[in-house]
């Protein structure tokens, strides 16, 4: 499951993922997302992947990336912070951070949820 959450008084999308998230659930949040569905020019996301587990594969890298740049120019700028505390999700961020090299896309992972929401508002 993912829950979305948004705080206007920072402009900040909060997601959360809970138990295992398929590749469609995955790319459906996405192009629910990326809709702007909150008005904003920079959109700062952060998704905390600490209690869910993705059911994807690094083949899933390419159309995930696709998605995105199809829609980041709907955007000045798109940041993406993600938490991970499990071996396999860190290492597929790591993986998705090396291949989606895109100029308005910055995307970091975190282990830390306060790091990463300092990196997310520190980008006004």
């Amino acid at each position: 499951m993912i829950e979305e959450t948004y705080n206007p008084e920072n402009n900040l999308v909060s997601v959360v993922l809970l138990g295992e998230i398929s590749f469609d659930e995955f790319i459906n949040w996405e192009m629910e997302l990326t809709k702007n569905k909150y008005s904003v020019k920079k959109l700062r996301v952060l998704l905390d992947v600490t209690q869910g587990k993705y059911n994807l594969k690094m083949e899933d890298i390419l159309p995930l990336k696709s998605l995105i740049v199809e829609n980041v120019d709907k955007f000045d700028a798109v940041y993406l912070a993600a938490v991970h505390g499990k071996p396999y999700e860190t290492a597929f961020s790591h993986m998705f951070n090396q291949s989606v090299r895109i100029d308005k896309f910055h995307h970091k992972t975190f282990s830390f949820t306060d790091n990463a929401i300092k990196w997310l508002l520190s980008n006004e």
